[in-house]
């Protein structure tokens, strides 16, 4: 069972398995970045907004989208708190 805000997961429609983070941070809006070139649908990153309560500071998570269960392959931490309900989006430059 998925708890709002306190978890990715991913749904391998195929299969019908699910791989889900541990519930122990609040994420928000990921989003997917293919790899260059990819023709598999889950091969590149997702990009999460995060709030670390313990810290009450925000960080951008990136997860091999493959592999989201293993956590973060990268954290970039932000100096202060981002609204857990801030919208945003990428675009090409």
């Amino acid at each position: 069972m998925l708890d709002d805000l306190r978890t990715l997961a991913k749904l391998d429609a195929k299969t019908l398995t699910t791989q889900q983070l541990p519930a122990t941070q609040r994420v928000t809006e990921p989003i997917f970045v293919p790899r260059p070139g990819t023709t598999a649908e889950d091969d590149g990153w997702l990009l999460a907004l995060c709030h670390d309560g313990s810290k009450q500071r925000a960080f951008l998570a990136v997860y091999d989208a493959r592999r989201i269960a293993d956590g973060p392959i990268a954290r970039a931490w932000f100096d202060h708190q981002v609204p857990i309900t801030f919208h945003g989006t990428f675009a090409a430059g």
